[in-house]
């Protein structure tokens, strides 16, 4: 056991030093905290500027959360419900992150998890805890945990961040699906057409050349092509092996990032999709921002960050300007030129009823709906449409291939 020394505040707000005996810090944190003490600073006795110099859990997951998997929506949803659950039952913050850290798996999130639960012992307020580890949390969360505060109702934040993210989850998995789709069916397709150059090919070759007849212009394009596909599958990998992980340091950076979102707009099919789910967020952002009071330019940067594409965050982050100037939301909107009439009408009459945050719910909803009817019509439409040219693009290949041998006689009596 090692004894630690602390100042703080009593449960009455008044100044209170000591020591506490306890097997590590965590320990004297987990005893001071039951005692309804409020630690400023902890340090061991006797060994002060050894504490000090100690790494903390949340330093070390900065320091590598390249490398860790970011938290996923639903993982920020069951957070926030289950939070918001304990908070209801009565317990105290703190007592809430603590059995959050013992019950959780994941073991990134429980190093941030314990940063967290030490903060708030020290005294910080729990949104201010948030703001500090934006790469785990996003703003929208220290945003509605400080309007929590604010107003006494923590755990009503929390159920409003918690179906936030659910829905989050859901659309993005949506949109996961749809893409996996084709990507995985041109793998397979690609991966067919290697197989028949690199192993089928070099056979027919064979049998071609003993045979010695004249060929098809078409089948000798082929058997050509297939003399190099080794050599051409080697030089592809090589490039791959070489240009994959600098794409990923590219595209990692400012101008890499911004590219990759602009690119996304202009994907066929799939680039109107992107952009209806970019308004949906910020519309939906907006809503819940604004129904928790948050002041409609601070909504309008953190719903634009909570976007997810860096190019609309471009735009929507230029409204602070007619904001600053005194116009409507609406009016805002309007001069990016990013939602339809029909949205912009909504707005305009949610501004003049007072009720724009339900307003602005409702017109998340309507492109959430939207998107999601475009993302079944696309899955529907790309199903015939792949399967039909994968069986196209085998069939040819065999008929070109092996057809030259259901001629035979015929060439050979020539």
């Amino acid at each position: 056991m090692k004894i630690f020394r602390y100042s703080g505040q009593d449960d009455g707000g008044k100044p209170i030093n000591g020591s506490v005996e306890a097997e590590d810090k965590e320990g004297a944190l987990s005893i001071l905290s039951r005692r309804d003490i409020i630690v400023k600073s902890i340090a061991e006795a006797g060994g002060e500027e050894k504490d000090k110099e100690e790494i903390s859990p949340g330093e070390i997951l900065k320091s590598v959360h390249l490398l860790t998997p970011r938290i996923s929506s639903g993982k920020l949803s069951s957070f926030a419900y289950e939070l918001s659950t304990l908070i209801s039952s009565g317990l105290s913050l703190p007592q809430a992150l603590e059995l959050m850290v013992d019950g959780e798996t994941n073991k990134s999130f429980i190093l941030t998890l314990q940063e967290v639960l030490r903060d708030v012992r020290a005294g910080k307020a729990f949104s201010e805890v948030l703001k500090e580890k934006e790469e785990i949390f996003p703003p929208i969360f220290s945003a509605l945990a400080k309007s929590g505060e604010s107003s006494g109702s923590l755990e009503k934040s929390l159920e409003h961040l918690s179906s936030y993210f659910e829905n989050l989850d859901k659309l993005q998995n949506r949109i996961v699906s749809a893409m996996a789709y084709p990507v995985v069916v041109v793998i397979v397709a690609v991966t067919i057409l290697t197989g028949i150059f690199i192993f089928a090919v070099p056979k027919f070759q064979d049998i071609y050349a003993h045979l010695g007849v004249k060929l098809p212009l078409l089948t000798q394009i082929f058997l050509d092509v297939g003399k190099y596909a080794g050599v051409v599958v080697e030089i592809l990998i090589v490039l791959l092996l070489i240009g994959s992980p600098l794409a990923y340091i590219y595209f990692q950076g400012p101008q890499g990032k911004m590219m990759a979102d602009r690119l996304k707009l202009k994907l066929p099919l799939l680039g109107s999709i992107f952009e209806q789910v970019a308004i949906s967020n910020f519309l939906k952002t907006m809503s819940i921002l604004v129904s928790n009071g948050v002041p409609l330019k601070d909504s309008l940067v953190l719903a634009a960050s909570a976007c997810g594409n860096r190019f609309i965050v471009k735009q929507l982050v230029a409204m602070q300007q007619p904001l600053n100037e005194g116009k409507s939301l609406s009016k805002a909107i309007e001069d990016t030129n990013i939602v339809s009439h029909q949205l912009l009408g909504m707005v305009s009459a949610g501004e003049r009823s007072g009720k724009l945050a339900h307003v602005l719910e409702r017109a998340s909803n309507f492109i959430d709906t939207k998107a999601q009817n475009d993302i079944e019509r696309l899955m529907a439409l790309m199903e015939p449409v792949l399967v039909s040219g994968i069986g196209f693009a085998v069939g040819l290949a065999i008929i070109v291939l092996a057809g030259p041998l259901l001629s035979l006689p015929s060439m050979i009596n020539q």
